[in-house]
């Protein structure tokens, strides 16, 4: 593809990377960034989620609305950032916008500050508040973080995943668009990306191999 190897889910069907249970995936404040594209807006598409259970209780997440019935705000291409705090309680933002194309290359971003969820696209923001949270975000270990689908295999993407960054701290709105202009810039270790290296004190940690097929988490 022009942008490298990718993580391909061509069908909608059981298409989807499990990227473990390991505990360092409970951010207190996370945010997180995806480079991708979708193939179709038949279904909900689930770039990166985390979730309390094998169930519908998510940790956080950043998916893109197809604008079907029974999803809030349907408008197709429509961007969400959710993350649940500690008291259980759903902070969720979206871009109010037709911003993700079907087979369109696309940066999406998502952070959570302890109260509102921001969320950016290509590097811009577009946040749209829905409700709030206070406190940090919830902190299990029940499931995996998948890219690509929720835990239970529903609503999985079609589509591509470029690459996938976790990180413990909020992002800046430069950092953002820092990524959005080069995706896959802090793989490459000795190039520093303005104030972002600095800020990682245990090192780019990928879990996941084959090429740029990563997720990084930056702690």
């Amino acid at each position: 593809t022009r942008h490298g190897p990718v993580l391909r889910y061509p069908t909608g069907t059981g298409d989807y990377v499990s990227c473990g249970n390991a505990a360092v995936l409970n951010v207190a404040y996370p945010s997180f960034f995806v480079f991708g594209r979708v193939s179709s807006l038949a279904v909900a598409s689930i770039f990166l989620r985390r979730n309390a259970s094998a169930s519908i209780n998510i940790n956080y997440q950043v998916w893109v609305n197809p604008g079907l019935g029974g999803i809030p705000f349907n408008v197709a291409g429509d961007v969400f950032v959710d993350v649940v705090s500690s008291a259980d309680v759903l902070a969720r933002s979206h871009a109010n916008a037709t911003l993700v194309a079907v087979g369109d290359w696309v940066a999406l971003g998502g952070t959570y500050d302890g109260t509102t969820c921001r969320v950016y696209v290509n590097g811009v923001e577009y946040t749209v508040v829905v409700s709030t949270a206070s406190g940090p975000c919830r902190q299990t270990t029940g499931t995996s973080l998948h890219l690509g689908s929720n835990v239970d295999a529903d609503n999985e993407m079609r589509g591509d995943i470029g690459v996938a960054y976790l990180w413990g701290r909020v992002l800046s709105g430069t950092e953002m668009m820092r990524l959005a202009r080069d995706p896959f810039g802090p793989l490459r270790p000795r190039r520093r990306v303005g104030a972002m290296v600095p800020v990682v004190t245990a090192g780019w940690g990928p879990l996941l191999s084959g090429g740029r097929n990563r997720l990084v988490l930056a702690t």
